[in-house]
């Protein structure tokens, strides 16, 4: 597995399309530690038009270390979108290339 990290302060490309490209899961925290939640969505492709991958994560902002892992690894050829929805999100996506 090969872990990816992206500070977040908006939306991101975080992993280029790649026909072998799969994701294993992440793990992600809010940064700002402030008093708001942190949300983010996955999405295949380029941006957040692409079929979803991980519906929104909302977690608290406490700087605890969330993890997401997928029971089978998730093919995702045409890239990761992120979609940060709020607060400031520090996410490791474990990826690899089959």
């Amino acid at each position: 597995m090969i872990p990816i990290t992206c500070e977040l302060s908006g939306d991101e490309q975080a992993v280029a399309p790649d026909p072998k490209l799969i994701l294993w899961g992440c793990v992600a925290s809010e940064t700002a530690v402030s008093a708001t939640t942190a949300e983010f969505s996955l999405f295949h492709g380029t941006s957040s038009a692409g079929q979803r991958i991980l519906t929104p994560a909302n977690f608290a902002a406490d700087g605890f270390m969330y993890p997401i892992w997928f029971p089978h690894p998730v093919p995702c050829p045409d890239g990761i979108f992120i979609e940060r929805t709020s607060g400031a999100v520090m996410l490791v996506l474990y990826v690899d290339y089959q």
